[in-house]
């Protein structure tokens, strides 16, 4: 049962709560990661092998963050959990949408940039001012409510995989003393059956010891009497009955010489 115990704790922490909580850090380190790309998107300056880099850390990114997605949802999680995943994922939804447009604005603003045609650069700005705006402002307080809700799964889990451990040793503590106990209990227990045993082996013995004792010195009116069916009541019983047939053997042969005796006179 303490095996059983210890192994359903065992299995809680390792295959459920340690993979929840690094799947949500990778969660959320790939959408710090997505974060300090798009700012560097907005310097108007930054040339193109340095733009087209982070338009590849970010796709890497949302390529991390997916799969550790799709290794946690499938995974057990407490009511209290399955709650706060209820909040975010519509919340991250959100997110993504906002990332997914500032984006594109950033593609626009990239070819605008390279144009020659004055108009073209002037729309360059207007998107950058709203690509800010979609970055700092609607997008900094979608992110601030998703990454509050992430965090509250990770100290969730975390907590949980602390309280599972602790249970696991208070589990561990008292099996050591059940055992304990259960162990002394049966060397006592062993002892007393080792006495029982013995007096009721020895005992036996013993008087069937004296009986024997008592017919070598010839005195066959020693009483015999079997306590048990045992062995040794057997033993003692054919002691006795070797006793009276002796006796009756003896008997026999004292009347034949009587007999003798008095017909020799």
């Amino acid at each position: 049962y303490g095996l059983v115990q210890m192994g359903e704790h065992m299995d809680e922490v390792g295959e459920v709560r340690l993979p929840s909580v690094q799947t949500l850090l990778v969660i959320k380190v790939n959408s710090n990661e997505i974060k300090s790309a798009m700012r560097t998107l907005l310097i108007a300056g930054l040339d193109k092998q340095l733009r087209e880099r982070q338009y590849a850390t970010i796709a890497k990114a949302r390529e991390l963050y997916e799969a550790a997605w799709k290794t946690y949802e499938p995974l057990p999680q407490t009511p209290e959990e399955a709650e706060l995943w209820k909040k975010f994922v519509p919340a991250w939804q959100r997110w993504k949408e906002n990332n997914s447009a500032y984006l594109d604005l950033c593609r626009k603003i990239d070819v605008a940039l390279t144009s020659s045609d004055p108009a073209q650069n002037k729309q360059a700005e207007e998107w950058l001012r709203q690509g800010t705006e979609l970055l700092m402002v609607t997008g900094r307080a979608i992110q601030v409510e998703a990454n509050e809700l992430l965090d509250k799964l990770i100290d969730l889990n975390a907590a949980v995989a602390q309280s599972t451990v602790k249970t696991g040793n208070s589990v561990a503590r008292r099996l050591k003393i059940v055992s304990l106990t259960a162990g002394v209990a049966g060397v006592i227990l062993a002892l007393v059956i080792a006495v029982l045993v013995t007096r009721a082996i020895t005992r036996p013995l013993s008087r069937a010891v004296s009986v024997a004792d008592e017919l070598s010195r010839g005195n066959l009116t020693v009483d015999v009497k079997a306590e048990s069916r045992d062995e040794t009541g057997q033993l003692l019983d054919a002691m006795g009955t070797m006793a009276t047939n002796l006796r009756a053997m003896f008997t026999d042969i004292s009347k034949g010489v009587e007999t003798l005796s008095s017909a020799s006179i």
